[in-house]
C-alpha cells in the first residue's frame, strides 16, 4: 500500500553554484610591492566634456524634445543635424561649466548674440547683444556656465560659442575647457538656487516662472523631466529623447525611472548619469537602466588547501601536504525546497516555480576533496590527533554583480559544515587586497596563481589552526570545510571633471549596498557548475508609500532588464560571454524563491487569468533565482528535432515550432542524458493533444530503456484537449545514473501528441542516498528482522505490521562520524488496535552497541509521515534503525522508511 500521491510536490535541496568567469580588469599591488595610494585616478573613456543641451519645440522653453550630451562650442547648433532629425526647435538651454587654462580677462561671444543670454556663475554676460565688458577668470577654477537661445524662425542657423583672452583674437572654446554639469550637486540644490537647475520652471528671456502644468518639470533635479521618467525615454545619438515605439526595432531600450528620486535604485549614480554612461567604464551595460543597480556581488572561492605541522605552510615544504579542492562552488545563495519526490500534471506554467524554506545570500564555498589514500593525513604530516595543523587556503575573488569594486577586502569564515565549528574569521590583509575587481571578473586572473590565506587576522600575526582529528575528518568526508564570505569592504568610483576615475575612503560600497537592498529585489541567473552566474538588484515600488513613483514592472520585465536580455520570436534570451544565447523565458528555466516571494506570487496568480509567473508584478524584497537546465529541447531548428520518431510542426508553446509524435508513438532524445550519481533532477515538458477532443495516455520518462519501462523514473498522466499543460516529475539518480539516460514521451490515445520546451534541471544534493534497504517493503521481510530472531511482525499489502512482542530492526547501516542524518517514515495504528510505538536508533562504536535515541511517537489512526534528525558521535561507525510497541497488545503499521545523510 503506497499512500504517497504521485502528484505531491517536489522535494529537493539546491545549492546554487557561483563560479565567476574569465577576467576583464583586476590588479592588486604595484610592481614594486608598494600598496597603491588610497586615492585612485584611472583614465576612463567617458564623454564628460562639453555642454548639456536641452532642446525645446516652443520659444518658452516648455516643450522638451531632446537632451544632448557633450555639445562643443564650434557647433552648439548643428543646422544639418536638426534638419535630419526632422525637429522643429525654437529654444535651447545649455548647461555646464567652463574651466580656463590661464588667468586673464575673457570676452565671450556667439555667432548670434541677439538670440542669446549667457551667464557665468549666475551673472548675465551676454544679454541679446554683444558683451560690454570683460570678465576675469582664474586658471583651473571651474565656473558655472548657462546659455539660453531663442529664435522664432522656422529654420535655425548654425551656432558657435567663442572666447577671447586678454584682447586676443576670438576662438572656439577648446573642448578641454568645457565640462558637463556636476550632476550630484544639481540634485541637492536648495530652492533659492533655481537658476542653476537643469530644468528650471522659468527662462532668462521672460524672467518669470511658469506653472508646472505648462512646463516639463524635474522634481528630483536629475535633469530628466518627470513626464519622460514616467512615460519612457532612451539614449539615442548621444542624447536623451522621449521614447517612441519605433526605437525598439533600432535596438534602443526603453527606460523608466522615479521622477521623485534622482537615484531610483539608490546606487552611486543619478538616473541621468546611468543612461548616459557617466559611470566607470567597467560597469555592466544593464546597470545603465535606472531600475538596475550598479552593484558588486563578491565571493571567495577555495581552489587548494594546504596543511602542515609547520607554521610556515608553503607548497612543497617539508611536513606540508597539498590537496586540490575538486568541487569548488562559490554560492550566491542556499536554497532548500520542501515536498516529496514525485510528479505533477499542471495546466499552468506555475509548476516551474519552487518555494524555498531557506534562501540566503551568503557566499559559501564547500570543499570536496577527492582522496584515495589509506593513511591519515595527520600521520602523513607527522602529528597526532590532539596536535595542531596549520592551514593555508588558496583562494580567488569573484564578482558576479554589475559594478567594479576597488580596494577590496573580503571577510570570510572558516566553518566546519556538519558540526558548525568556526575555525577563524579572516579579513584580507594588506597583501591580499584586490585593488580593482570588475564585474564578471576574478582576482587574481584565471591564468594566475590564487591568493594565499594563511593568517587569521589583518595584521598577519595569527595562524589558521585545526587539530589532527578535524583534519582527518575532512579527509574522510565526514566533515566539510566551508569558506563563508560574510562581508566585503570596498570602494566605488566616480568620474571627475576630466573623465578620470576617482576612488577614496569616503566612497564605501557598504552603506550604498544597504540602501540598494532596501529599495529592490534580488534576481540570480544560475547557469550551473563551471559557467558564469549573475546576481542583480532591480528597483521596486514601496507599496506603503503613496508618494513613491518607482515604476511598476512585471517579473518578466525585471528579468529582461537585469540580464540585458533580448527577445526573439517572443522568447527571452541571455547572451553569455562566449556569445552563446541561452533562453531564459519561463518555460526554459526553473524559478526558485523564498516563502515570502512564493506567497506574493500565488496571491497575484489567483487574480489572473493568464497564470504566468513572468506576468506577475515585481515587488520590493522578492528573491528569485533562475536555474538553467542541463538538457533542453525547443524543437526550433529547421528540419531537426534532435529526437527520434518525432516530427516538427509549426506553432509552439514558445517560439515557432514544437515536436509531435503520432497515436501510439514513442519519441525520445537522440542524445543520452549525462547525469550525476546521488543527485536530484527535475524533468519537465509542455504538452497538449492535437485535437480539442483528444484524450491521450502519456508517459514522460527518464529511463534506462526507450520504452519507459526500465529502472528509471517516469510520470504517467492523461492529457485531454488542445490546451498546453505541464508534465513535471523529479527523481534522484542514486548510485545508478545510467538508469536515467533516455528522455522521452510515449503517447497512447486517439490523436497526436504535441510537446515543447522539454528540459531536465540538475539540483545539488541535499540528502544522500537512502541507507535503509527495502524501506518500502516491496521485497517483503528482506533486510528486516526481529531482535533475537523471534517472529513478531508480518508484511502485508506493502507495509509492515508490528506488535509489542519484540523489536523490529533493519540491517546495520554504515555511517560517518559527526554527521547529520534524517530519518523519515510513515506510521499509523493498525486498524482496530491500540498502539504506543517507539523508535530506536542504536549506534555501534568502539566494539559496543549503544542506544543513541529512543523516541516515543504520538501516532494516530491515519497514515502520517514523521521525521527524526540526529547527529552521529565522533566514534560512531554503524547504526541500526529499530521500532517496537510499548503498548501491551499494541499493533502498528510502518512504511516508507528512509535514512539519509544531510549534505547541507
Amino acid at each position: 500500500m503506497k499512500l504517497k500521491s504521485i502528484f505531491k510536490c517536489l522535494t529537493i535541496t539546491a545549492i546554487l553554484s557561483q563560479i565567476a568567469v574569465s577576467p576583464v580588469t583586476s590588479f592588486a599591488e604595484n610592481s614594486n610591492g608598494k600598496k597603491a595610494d588610497n586615492k585612485t585616478n584611472v583614465e576612463e573613456k567617458s564623454n564628460i566634456q562639453g555642454l548639456l543641451g536641452y532642446y525645446f519645440k516652443d520659444a518658452q522653453f516648455q516643450d522638451l524634445t531632446s537632451i544632448k550630451v557633450g555639445e562643443q562650442s564650434d557647433k552648439l547648433i548643428d543646422k544639418a543635424r536638426v534638419i535630419k532629425s526632422n525637429q522643429t526647435i525654437h529654444s535651447v538651454r545649455w548647461m555646464g561649466r567652463v574651466n580656463p587654462s590661464q588667468t586673464g580677462e575673457y570676452t565671450f561671444s556667439t555667432s548670434s548674440d541677439q538670440h542669446i543670454i549667457l551667464q557665468i556663475n549666475g551673472e548675465n554676460i551676454i544679454d541679446q547683444s554683444e558683451m560690454k565688458k570683460t570678465i576675469k577668470l582664474e586658471k583651473d577654477k571651474v565656473y558655472e556656465l548657462k546659455i539660453e537661445y531663442r529664435n522664432t524662425k522656422n529654420t535655425l542657423p548654425d551656432l558657435q560659442l567663442f572666447w577671447s583672452i586678454d584682447g586676443k583674437a576670438k576662438e572656439p572654446i577648446p573642448p578641454k575647457n568645457i565640462l558637463l554639469p556636476n550632476f550630484s550637486e544639481k540634485e541637492n540644490l536648495p530652492n533659492n538656487k533655481k537658476d542653476m537647475l537643469l530644468l528650471p520652471n522659468f527662462n532668462l528671456f521672460d524672467n518669470k516662472s511658469y506653472s508646472s502644468k505648462l512646463i516639463d518639470t524635474d522634481t528630483d533635479k536629475d535633469g530628466i523631466s518627470d513626464e519622460w521618467e514616467e512615460q519612457g525615454y532612451t539614449f539615442k545619438d548621444q542624447q536623451i529623447v522621449k521614447w517612441e515605439d519605433s526605437y525598439l526595432a533600432q535596438g534602443y531600450k526603453k527606460y523608466v525611472s522615479n521622477p521623485y528620486k534622482a537615484r531610483t535604485v539608490a546606487d552611486p549614480y543619478t538616473d541621468f548619469e546611468k543612461v548616459s554612461g557617466h559611470m566607470p567604464e567597467a560597469t555592466k551595460d544593464e546597470a545603465k537602466d535606472p531600475l538596475v543597480a550598479a552593484y558588486p556581488a563578491i565571493g571567495v572561492g577555495m581552489e587548494n588547501l594546504l596543511f602542515s605541522k609547520n607554521e610556515n605552510v608553503t607548497e612543497g615544504a617539508s611536513g606540508t601536504k597539498s590537496k586540490s579542492v575538486t568541487d569548488t562552488n562559490t554560492n550566491t545563495n542556499s536554497v532548500e525546497v520542501g515536498g516529496e519526490v514525485g510528479g505533477a500534471l499542471n495546466p499552468f506554467a506555475f509548476a516551474s516555480f519552487k518555494v524555498s524554506t531557506k534562501y540566503s545570500h551568503s557566499w559559501t564555498n564547500s570543499t570536496a576533496i577527492q582522496n584515495s589514500e589509506s593513511g591519515s593525513w595527520s600521520r602523513q604530516i607527522g602529528i597526532n590527533t590532539a596536535e595542531s595543523a596549520f592551514l593555508n587556503a588558496n583562494v580567488r575573488y569573484y564578482n558576479a554583480g554589475t559594478a567594479p569594486i576597488y580596494e577590496l577586502r573580503p571577510t570570510s569564515n572558516f566553518v566546519f559544515q556538519n558540526s558548525g565549528t568556526s575555525i577563524a574569521t579572516i579579513t584580507a590583509g594588506s597583501n591580499q587586497i584586490g585593488n580593482s575587481l570588475g564585474p564578471s571578473d576574478t582576482y587574481p586572473k584565471r591564468e594566475q596563481a590564487p591568493i594565499s590565506l594563511d593568517k587569521a587576522n589583518e595584521a598577519g600575526t595569527v595562524k589558521i589552526v585545526i587539530n589532527g582529528e578535524q583534519l582527518n575528518a575532512i579527509q574522510s568526508h565526514s566533515e566539510k570545510l566551508n569558506l563563508e564570505t560574510t562581508q566585503n569592504k570596498g570602494q566605488y568610483g566616480i568620474l571627475d571633471d576630466t573623465g578620470k576615475l576617482i576612488t577614496d575612503a569616503s566612497k564605501q560600497w557598504d552603506p550604498i549596498r544597504t540602501n540598494i537592498d532596501a529599495v529592490s529585489g534580488s534576481l540570480i541567473l544560475d547557469t550551473g557548475t563551471s559557467k558564469e552566474n549573475l546576481e542583480r538588484r532591480v528597483a521596486a515600488k514601496n507599496e506603503n508609500d503613496p508618494e513613491d513613483k518607482t515604476p511598476e514592472i512585471t517579473i518578466g520585465e525585471a528579468i529582461k532588464k537585469a540580464f540585458n536580455a533580448k527577445e526573439k520570436d517572443g522568447r527571452l534570451y541571455y547572451t553569455d560571454r562566449t556569445e552563446k544565447n541561452m533562453y531564459i523565458d519561463e518555460s526554459s528555466v526553473n524559478l526558485i524563491g523564498d516563502e515570502k516571494t512564493q506567497k506574493e506570487i500565488e496571491k497575484q496568480l489567483e487574480q489572473m487569468q493568464d497564470k504566468k509567473v513572468y506576468k506577475t508584478k515585481w515587488k520590493r524584497g522578492m528573491n528569485i533565482t533562475l536555474r538553467l537546465p542541463v538538457a533542453y529541447y525547443d524543437f526550433e531548428a529547421n528540419g531537426n528535432t534532435n529526437w527520434y520518431y518525432t516530427n516538427q510542426e509549426n506553432g509552439g508553446y514558445t517560439g515557432k515550432k514544437h515536436g509531435m509524435i503520432g497515436q501510439n508513438g514513442n519519441g525520445y532524445a537522440q542524445k543520452n542524458l549525462e547525469l550525476q550519481p546521488y543527485t536530484s533532477y527535475t524533468a519537465r515538458a509542455y504538452v497538449k493533444t492535437a485535437s480539442p477532443t483528444g484524450k491521450n495516455n502519456v508517459v514522460f520518462y527518464a529511463d534506462s530503456t526507450i520504452n519507459g519501462d526500465g529502472n528509471g523514473a517516469r510520470q504517467n498522466v492523461t492529457i485531454e484537449g488542445d490546451k498546453w499543460q505541464v508534465i513535471e516529475f523529479s527523481f534522484n539518480t542514486g548510485g545508478h545514473p545510467e538508469y536515467f539516460q533516455k528522455l522521452g514521451l510515449k503517447n497512447t490515445g486517439n490523436t497526436n501528441l504535441q510537446f515543447d520546451d522539454v528540459s531536465v534541471t540538475e539540483w545539488r544534493r541535499a540528502l544522500g542516498e537512502n541507507l535503509i534497504q527495502n524501506g518500502n517493503f516491496d521485497k517483503g521481510k528482506e533486510y528486516w528482522e526481529s531482535l533475537m530472531g523471534l517472529p513478531s511482525f508480518e508484511v502485508k499489502d506493502g507495509y509492515l505490521i508490528g506488535n509489542s512482542t519484540n523489536i523490529v530492526m533493519n540491517k546495520s547501516l554504515g555511517v560517518k562520524p559527526n554527521t547529520k542524518y534524517k530519518i523519515e517514515y510513515d506510521l499509523r495504528i493498525n486498524p482496530g488496535s491500540i498502539s504506543k510505538p517507539k523508535i530506536l536508533i542504536l549506534g555501534y562504536a568502539s566494539g559496543s552497541l549503544n542506544e543513541m535515541i529512543e523516541d516515543e511517537v504520538n501516532v494516530s489512526n491515519d497514515w502520517q509521515t514523521y521525521i527524526l534528525d540526529f547527529t552521529t558521535a565522533s566514534d560512531t561507525q554503524n547504526i541500526i534503525f529499530g521500532i517496537y510497541d510499548a503498548q501491551s497488545g499494541g499493533y502498528y503499521n510502518l512504511d516508507n522508511v528512509k535514512c539519509r545523510e544531510v549534505l547541507l
